[in-house]
C-alpha cells in the first residue's frame, strides 16, 4: 500500500534504528515540519543524488527512511535542532512539488527476520571491534539492528552508505560490511607498512 510523506532531501543517509540530528533553517522545511506536527505524521529521509538541500530541482536516491521525531530544540539560527531515530525503509515512487517542500508517494519496504550464523556474527563482532580501535560495549545480536549500527558508523562514500541501506537482506549488508572493514584494514596494514620501509622516513644524518 502506498503513502504520501513529506521528504527532507540531506547528503547524508539514515539508517532504521540510529539517530540523527537535523538543523532546521530554511522557512520550507519549518513549514514542513509544522505540518508533520499539526497532522501527527512525520516525513522521510533520502539522499542527494545530485543537487544540495537548498536547491529545488534535486536527483534523489530510490530507497530512504522514515524519520520517528524523537526532540525538538530551539536554535540559534532562528531555527531548530531536530533530533530524529530512523524508523521503516521506503522506495520512492513518485516525487510531487506542489508545495513548498517535497513530498513523494512511496512504498514502505519490510525487514527480513533470518538468524545470523553463528561464526558470522563472531566475525562482525570481532572485526568490527577492531575496526574502531577501541573496546566495545555489548552489541544487539539481531541480525537487523547489529548491521545497520555498523553501517551507521563506517565512514565510507555516501554512494556506500546508500548500497547498505538498500541491501535486501540483513545478512548481505553484514557481509558487505566486512568486506568494507577488511579492505579499510588492509589499506591501513599497507601503508603502515611503506611508511617503515619509505628511505624518506629516515635522516641522513
Amino acid at each position: 500500500m502506498s503513502s504520501i510523506i513529506p521528504i527532507f532531501p540531506l547528503r547524508t543517509v539514515l539508517f532504521p534504528h540510529t539517530p540523527l540530528c537535523i538543523n532546521i533553517f530554511e522557512e520550507r522545511y519549518k513549514e514542513m515540519i509544522d505540518d508533520c506536527l499539526r497532522r501527527r505524521i512525520t516525513f522521510g529521509v533520502v539522499a542527494l543524488r545530485e543537487g544540495n538541500e537548498s536547491e529545488d530541482n534535486v536527483v534523489l536516491e530510490e530507497v530512504g527512511t522514515l524519520a520517528k521525531i524523537a526532540c525538538i530544540e530551539p536554535s540559534l539560527s532562528g531555527g531548530f535542532l531536530l533530533m530524529v531515530t530512523g524508523a521503516t525503509r521506503f522506495g520512492v515512487k513518485e516525487l510531487h512539488r506542489d508545495k513548498s517542500y517535497l513530498q513523494a508517494t512511496v512504498d514502505f519496504i519490510g525487514e527480513d527476520d533470518e538468524l545470523l550464523k553463528p561464526y558470522l556474527l563472531e566475525k562482525v563482532l570481532a572485526t568490527f571491534e577492531n575496526y574502531i580501535q577501541m573496546p566495545l560495549p555489548e552489541l544487539p545480536k539481531h541480525p537487523e539492528l547489529l548491521s545497520y549500527l555498523i553501517a551507521a558508523t563506517l565512514e565510507v562514500r555516501l554512494s556506500t552508505q546508500q548500497k547498505l541501506l538498500e541491501c535486501t537482506t540483513s545478512t548481505q549488508r553484514i557481509i558487505d560490511e566486512l568486506h568494507i572493514m577488511n579492505f579499510e584494514e588492509h589499506l591501513a596494514e599497507q601503508e603502515i607498512l611503506q611508511t617503515r620501509t619509505d628511505p624518506k622516513q629516515f635522516s641522513a644524518n
